[in-house]
Formats: C-alpha cells, sequence, structure tokens
C-alpha cells in the first residue's frame, strides 16, 4: 500500500476484546439482539466487536480480515441497527461482486429481522432476478431502506431510472471490495458514490488489503477512517 493511504490509516480499539464480550455491549436493538441469538451467533467475533462500533459511530471504516471472519455479518448488522425506520427511503447500499451473494444475504437479513416490531424494508437485486426493471422501479418508489445489489444492478436505479432517492442515503457498503473492483466494476462504483452526497459514509471489507491502484483510489475518498484487521 503507497506511503500516503498508509498515513491515513488509523487502528481503533473502539471497545477492549474480551472473550466473554457479548452482543449486548455493542448497543444493538432488542429486536435484533433476538434475531441474532435466533440465527446461532452466540458472541460476536473479533472483527464484529470491533467493526459495528465503528460504523454505528460514523466512521469510514475497513474490515481487513480472512473470510470466515464474520465480516458479512457486520456489515448487515450495522446496516440494519443504522436504518431510521421513520424513513421510508433507501439509506443504506450493499454492493457485493456477484450475484450468487444476494441471495445469501437476503436469507441472512429475513433471520435477522424477524423479531423486529417494524420490519425494515429491503430489496436484494442481482442479473438472475426474475423480476421486470419495471416491477423493481415501482417497488423501490414505494420504499425500500436497505438494499443489497452487485454494482452494475442497482446503478440504473441510481443514475437512470431515478427509482432512488441519493440524496438519502447515508452509507454504501463494499462487500469483497478487491473482487468488486477486480471484476470491472471501479467505473461503476465511482460514478455511484459521486453521484451520492460528499459525506456518505463507506465501509469497505476484504479479505487481502492489496496496494493496487484500484485500490488506493477508493481509499482516497475515505475519510476519519477507522482501519479493522483480524487479531492475530
Amino acid at each position: 500500500m503507497a506511503s500516503d493511504n498508509e498515513t491515513q490509516l488509523k487502528s481503533l480499539e473502539v471497545l477492549e476484546y474480551k472473550e466473554e464480550t457479548s452482543w449486548e455491549d455493542l448497543g444493538l436493538d432488542l429486536d435484533l439482539l433476538r434475531g441474532i441469538y435466533n440465527y446461532g451467533l452466540i458472541i460476536p467475533r473479533h472483527v464484529q466487536h470491533r467493526a459495528i462500533p465503528a460504523i454505528l459511530h460514523g466512521h469510514d471504516v475497513i474490515i481487513d480480515a480472512p473470510d470466515m471472519a464474520g465480516k458479512t455479518i457486520a456489515l448487515i448488522l450495522s446496516a440494519l441497527q443504522a436504518i431510521d425506520i421513520s424513513n421510508p427511503e433507501c439509506q443504506v447500499l450493499i454492493l457485493v461482486p456477484v450475484p450468487d451473494m444476494v441471495p445469501k444475504i437476503h436469507h441472512k437479513i429475513q433471520v435477522l429481522t424477524q423479531f423486529m416490531m417494524q420490519l425494515i424494508t429491503f430489496e436484494c437485486m442481482s442479473a438472475r432476478s426474475a423480476l421486470p426493471v419495471h416491477e423493481v422501479i415501482s417497488r423501490l418508489r414505494q420504499g425500500t431502506q436497505l438494499i443489497v445489489s452487485t454494482p452494475g444492478r442497482v446503478y440504473p436505479h441510481l443514475l437512470g431510472h431515478n427509482s432512488l432517492r441519493s440524496d438519502m442515503i447515508r452509507i454504501v457498503m463494499l462487500d469483497e471490495v478487491e473482487e468488486i473492483l477486480s471484476r470491472g466494476f471501479e467505473t461503476i462504483v465511482t460514478d455511484i458514490l459521486a453521484h451520492l452526497q460528499q459525506n456518505v459514509q463507506l465501509v469497505l471489507a476484504t479479505p487481502t488489503l492489496k496496494g493496487d491502484p484500484a485500490i488506493e483510489r477508493i481509499l482516497g475518498r475515505l475519510k476519519d477512517l477507522v482501519h479493522i484487521t483480524q487479531i492475530s
């Protein structure tokens, strides 16, 4: 990684990590906690314990940890907790590199939100969706607070169909960011970010933070950055 970006990155021990740490320590809503325990998540993983408070405090965050470290769950829980239930507009985008990830995240969200008194509206979109475009547009305009999508699928709804209010999107999460960029989505991601508010919060999850030019350009957008790595 280039030295300029190395100086940006800072480590933040949001909370002291202990083996007996519980989900209750992270300030999550009770209904969401019920969903967490029903899903079988007994205690938070190290990166979840550090990432969730940092995200909820409004920091731009990089979660730099290997596969199976709990990065995606950290993104989902942070997104669900951050959403303002009273606002029906899209507030969070979770972008993934491949369509196969979309239904998996959809299932996780369904399980985690099943005990919420006020259900969060969400839409999971991929190139394999059977819904015609006009029906997706209609659903988005009716109100969708969280969207999970590949970059190419959500792109026209932000920049073409005007089915989403870009001024209401507060958080953009890039899961497996290095794969998103390696698959040629850098221009689309850049256009999406340029279309949103300048103060939009960015959260990146990656198993290997490499210093390639595409990653460097994304890092250049991050402010007040917290870099979270897997405990050794």
